[in-house]
């Protein structure tokens, strides 16, 4: 890219910062965003739930249910290949059973266990963020885990004391447009310095 595409670039970032980002979307999609940021959005991982219950496993072996109902979730969610529609029907027909008795199964360790033991603590973190840890079932859209957005945003947050050194705004746009062609082409398996060429 020449200099010139670069000033272009910023030029573009920077008058997209003066306008309303929000009119570029459809009014559906906006109504959506603004009842998420309202209401406030529940959903949680099930992944940082298994952590929490893989993290006290040592110590406690009742964990190993709680994780393998959490691996059979993953499980389900790999049969879809990349489906929403097959997706929805898998969740519909197998993924409900599954949380179901990962519930009564969490309901019954929360009877068992110290409140304050590692079991205890993980126990409770997945009952208190439940409606979260269940939202996925509503809509094939909603994932079972973010962990590849949180992986693409590990690197900029790595940095960020780095970015510090940005004289201008326009250098901080043209660092974020290369962060996003290079974490894209990432995800698509390009290498990125040959698409840049």
């Amino acid at each position: 890219m020449s200099s010139n595409e670069l000033n272009n670039f910023a030029k573009t970032a920077k008058n997209f910062r003066k306008e309303n980002p929000s009119s570029h979307y459809p009014k559906e999609f906006q109504k959506t965003v603004q009842d998420l940021i309202e209401n406030g959005y529940p959903l949680s991982q099930i992944s940082h739930a298994r952590r929490k219950f893989f993290d006290c496993l040592d110590n406690y072996p009742k964990a190993e249910k709680a994780i393998h109902l959490m691996d059979e979730l993953f499980r389900i969610e790999r049969q879809s290949k990349g489906s929403f529609k097959r997706l929805a029907n898998l969740r519909k027909t197998k993924s409900r059973k599954i949380i179901q008795e990962l519930y009564d199964y969490l309901i019954k360790l929360e009877k068992e266990c110290l409140p304050r033991s590692g079991l205890g603590k993980a126990v409770a973190y997945s009952l208190n963020l439940w409606e979260g840890l269940t939202l996925f079932k509503k809509d094939p859209k909603i994932p079972l885990s973010n962990n590849l957005a949180e992986r693409v945003l590990r690197n900029p947050v790595k940095g960020r004391d780095n970015y510090n050194g940005y004289r201008t705004i326009n250098g901080a746009d043209v660092a974020m447009f290369y962060y996003t062609i290079i974490e894209t082409c990432k995800l698509l398996g390009i290498n990125p310095r040959n698409y840049l060429k």
